[in-house]
């Protein structure tokens, strides 16, 4: 009888695809409580995390962020001076006993958005736009944390 060395297969992972693709998890991590009898999302937290993207150009850092389906009296923004904070709640549509849902994707409830400034920027000029289900903030830079031309000398006497 000849003994060989056990050699792990590097490509296979059981558990690759759970990782991999987050709708996947969030699908079947809905499902759980449904299992124990519970109408499907009862007893869990009901605050839910839109999405934001932070971009700068040479004055201004945006703060951009989705927030569908809410109105502007809704959101509340405030600045510490390095963390911008957006709290809001987003109120669930009313259904009737009748309606029986296939499937429940949409958030509700409160979210508490903190995102840290990369840039120092100044407390005066703070605006935003809430436009088409997304807003934008905007923070002015200050004068010290914006991009300066630096001229080059020649190096000959």
């Amino acid at each position: 009888m000849t003994l060989t060395k056990y050699r792990r297969r590097a490509d296979w992972e059981p558990f690759r695809s759970f990782y991999d693709y987050p709708e996947v998890r969030a699908e079947r991590m809905t499902d759980f409580p449904s299992f124990f009898g519970r109408e499907q999302g009862a007893g869990l937290p009901t605050a839910w995390h839109p999405s934001a993207d932070v971009y700068e150009d040479d004055g201004d850092v945006f703060v951009q962020i989705d927030l569908p389906g809410m109105k502007k009296d809704d959101i509340d923004i405030s600045f510490d001076g390095h963390v911008l904070s957006i709290t809001g709640r987003r109120e669930e549509k009313d259904f009737k006993e009748s309606e029986r849902y296939w499937s429940r994707e949409r958030y509700f409830g409160e979210f508490h958005r903190y995102v840290h400034v990369p840039a120092e920027v100044t407390s005066d000029d703070l605006k935003a736009r809430y436009e088409d289900g997304v807003l934008v903030v905007a923070l002015h830079k200050a004068e010290k944390a914006k991009r300066k031309k630096i001229a080059i000398e020649s190096g000959h006497s």
